[in-house]
């Protein structure tokens, strides 16, 4: 994928999604269980995975409490295990924006801003994985619900969550072309703050 075509794809995406919140604002219903995603990662995931080695990020599946999937802890994500591969890949997507747009908060700054870090990593999420053939739409919009985010919110960060969602399509179609001994170098870093979890 060009990047012209992901920047295109991308602004189509987040119109779709906030359409989907504006729909989900009227309704007023409380939000169940988060909905199911579909589509399939298989020929995906390795490629993500490769794009944490290739930004230096240590990446981590290990068990998890219930109702988290995985948390971004600044230079290092843990991922639940068990999780289907289509869920890992975009568990994997959101955990990456927190590491792309929000690594640098702590503390108090993540508390005041949740709302919006839980948006724009969950809307980048959103369209990469679109990029993908895997669709969050349901999913996405209750999660950025769930977290008190709106189609406002999300208008107001529409160029980061762009630009972030661009980047990360753009290192997966790298790493596709990449030669394999290149792919797989990395350098570990642990640091271990524990900055976003996403459910």
């Amino acid at each position: 994928m060009k990047k012209e075509e992901a920047v295109e794809l991308a602004d189509k995406c987040l119109k779709e999604l906030a359409a989907s919140l504006e729909q989900g604002q009227t309704e007023g219903e409380e939000l169940p269980k988060l909905s199911e995603i579909r589509g399939s990662a298989e020929d995906h995931l390795l490629y993500l995975e490769s794009v944490y080695y290739t930004l230096n990020i240590k990446l981590e599946t290990r068990p998890m409490p219930e109702g988290i999937r995985g948390a971004s802890l600044g230079g290092h994500v843990v991922v639940k295990e068990g999780l289907d591969k289509t869920m890992r890949f975009r568990v994997l997507t959101h955990e990456l924006a927190h590491e792309i747009l929000h690594s640098h908060l702590v503390g108090h700054d993540i508390v005041k801003n949740r709302t919006l870090i839980e948006t724009e990593a969950e809307a980048v999420a959103f369209v990469v994985c679109k990029a993908y053939g895997i669709d969050t739409r349901a999913l996405s919009s209750e999660y950025i619900h769930l977290h008190r985010g709106d189609n406002k919110l999300l208008m107001s960060s529409l160029d980061r969550i762009q630009q972030t969602a661009t980047r990360i399509i753009g290192l997966i179609e790298d790493d596709k072309h990449a030669p394999i001994n290149i792919r797989f170098s990395h350098r570990s870093k642990d640091r271990r703050h524990v900055t976003h979890q996403s459910i």
